[in-house]
């Protein structure tokens, strides 16, 4: 439910996200806004509000992590027991999608995204869901082009 302090909130999470990408900062986003095991989640909009308001590319990652990493002796091999052989999470950075206009199809940049994302996670026993995390980064550096009229002129 959405509340007056919850849009001042979101507005300044966007205000303050803007500000880091447009000084250099890369930006690390969960795009599902939280991670359940074995569920694929859809994503949510932030970091592809940040991207195109500042035609900054996107870096998809996949984060593989394996279920027994879920167990409350992580990351104690085999939580002081007799299995000291812990499986890796195993994390894959995609290419770069470009942020050209800013204008793109958010819609088709959300699901393009997570194909990617998912296509290199292994199946959940059982399921048919990974055990995953995804992971975006925006990439910071690329301020938004604004051109005043006297610098039109000049042009």
């Amino acid at each position: 439910r959405k509340t007056a302090k919850n849009k001042d909130s979101v507005k300044n999470l966007y205000q303050k996200s803007n500000a880091a990408v447009q000084s250099g900062t890369p930006m690390f986003f969960f795009p599902q806004g939280t991670r359940k095991i074995a569920q694929k989640l859809d994503f949510k909009d932030g970091a592809f509000n940040v991207a195109l308001h500042n035609k900054s590319a996107i870096i998809p990652m996949s984060i593989e992590i394996p279920l027994d990493a879920w167990t409350r002796n992580y990351p104690l091999p085999g939580g002081g027991g007799g299995n000291t052989q812990l499986k890796p999470v195993i994390i894959t950075i995609h290419p770069p999608i470009q942020i050209k206009t800013g204008e793109e199809d958010k819609a088709k940049l959300k699901e393009r995204c997570a194909e990617i994302i998912y296509s290199v996670l292994p199946p959940v026993p059982g399921t048919t869901t990974t055990a995953a995390a995804a992971a975006a980064v925006v990439a910071g550096g690329n301020k938004p082009t604004t051109t005043t009229p006297d610098e039109k002129k000049e042009k």
